[in-house]
């Protein structure tokens, strides 16, 4: 295994990171190959205590125990680790160095199979243990926490202000409508010579769970999949109960199966399917007015594909389908301007929520991602990325029969 030295200003810290690892968001690297995963950074304003909190991106049954000290040219590591559930169940051991030095601490993580993890002790998280140290000392570490801390909490209080309402607040602005300009359309045209596959209508059948309060009660977010398809009648009900249109007036307007700040409803849903009886493997979108899918696109190893684009997420790339919302802002700002961007956001929400549960009723499992290379997959979709991008996804995919909490 061959490390290479790097440095990162960002979070910190300079020392040797894997070659041939893929690069991830907050110091992560991953391999591919058996999704083996370094994480090292320095994060100011934080305690080793905090800290600590990371561990528990790995599904950890609890926190763990302190396993011992270990020496560096820059620090003394507290040394963890654990054993855990890696991708299709298998036993992965997390192991985990932490230190504090004043307004900073410092993580080096390694989480493998049990079968790689020997390997990958001696020849990465040791090199990496041992060449970490920090970018910045003294004086100029605690300015720069200082600095950093600023910048947090003013980010923050911009942030939070564009979760208020201002409809109320006089300004300036005049919407499109009151401007008398027609209404955006509510469903992208299809290209010429586009394949279609009508979609069957929702069919009470398709349900396993049919008693809303027990949908309520079980529903949570599923990680892990089994290798069962989904028929054409569920993943018909699961469109259905996300944006099925329930009726559609003359002027426009319509309804859907699920809430929108004045009937609005900026969402595209774009599906990439895996797993679906009588569909074929590709990138699909949905036409919800005509209760039908449009054939996009297929591309190659699109399991990997999808972890990639979900921020190395492997449960994304192991679903039977994957929705992808995106968002054409416009449908929303020709109503409410400026507003339009806080109201999309609580829309998305509803039509999640919906999803997970009709999901449950079905039984399939669901979880709502956030994090995602935003460029990228708005590319892969062929999103301009300014005036439709995408804003959330969720896979989907049967729930085996052995489920642990």
């Amino acid at each position: 295994m061959n490390m290479k030295p790097f440095i990162d200003p960002q979070t910190g810290i300079r020392g040797l990171k894997p070659v041939g690892w893929t690069r991830g968001i907050y110091g992560l690297w991953e391999r591919a190959s058996d999704q083996s995963m370094l994480l090292q950074r320095g994060i100011p304003n934080m305690t080793t205590e905090q800290t600590k909190a990371l561990i528990h991106m790995y599904d950890l049954p609890r926190l763990p125990e302190r396993t011992g000290r270990h020496k560096t040219a820059a620090f003394e590591w507290d040394l963890y680790k654990v054993e855990t559930k890696g991708p299709a169940d298998e036993t992965f051991v997390v192991e985990a160095a932490l230190v504090q030095a004043g307004k900073w601490a410092y993580i080096v993580l390694l989480a493998a199979s049990t079968a790689a993890y020997p390997g990958l002790h001696e020849q990465v998280f040791l090199p990496a243990l041992e060449a970490l140290e920090p970018v910045y000392t003294g004086a100029e570490a605690a300015r720069i926490a200082k600095e950093r801390s600023k910048e947090y909490a003013d980010t923050v209080r911009t942030v939070r202000d564009y979760m208020k309402c201002s409809l109320t607040v006089e300004t300036g602005w005049v919407s499109d409508q009151m401007k008398g300009l027609a209404m955006p359309p509510s469903q992208k045209a299809l290209e010429p010579d586009s394949e279609l596959i009508p979609l069957p209508r929702p069919d009470p059948s398709v349900l396993k769970k049919p008693d809303i309060l027990a949908c309520i009660a079980d529903r949570k977010s599923r990680r892990k999949y089994s290798l069962e398809n989904l028929t054409l009648d569920e993943l018909a009900y699961l469109l259905w109960a996300t944006q099925g249109v329930r009726k559609a007036l003359p002027s426009g307007r319509h309804y859907r199966t699920v809430p929108s700040a004045g009937a609005r409803h900026s969402f595209e849903t774009y599906l990439v399917i895996q797993h679906v009886e009588g569909l074929k493997t590709g990138v699909y979108r949905y036409q919800p007015f005509d209760h039908q899918l449009v054939y996009l696109f297929t591309a190659e190893n699109l399991p990997e594909k999808m972890t990639a684009l979900a921020s190395e997420q492997p449960f994304v790339g192991n679903s039977a389908v994957c929705f992808i919302w995106s968002s054409i802002p416009y449908r929303m700002e020709w109503r409410y301007g400026i507003e339009s961007e806080r109201v999309i956001l609580m829309d998305v929400g509803h039509l999640c929520q919906n999803l997970y549960l009709a999901a449950e009723s079905i039984g399939c499992g669901t979880c709502g991602v956030g994090a995602y290379e935003q460029a990228a997959l708005d590319q892969f979709l062929g999103l301009d990325g300014r005036d439709e991008f995408v804003i959330y996804l969720a896979p989907v995919g049967k729930v085996p029969q052995v489920q642990e909490e």
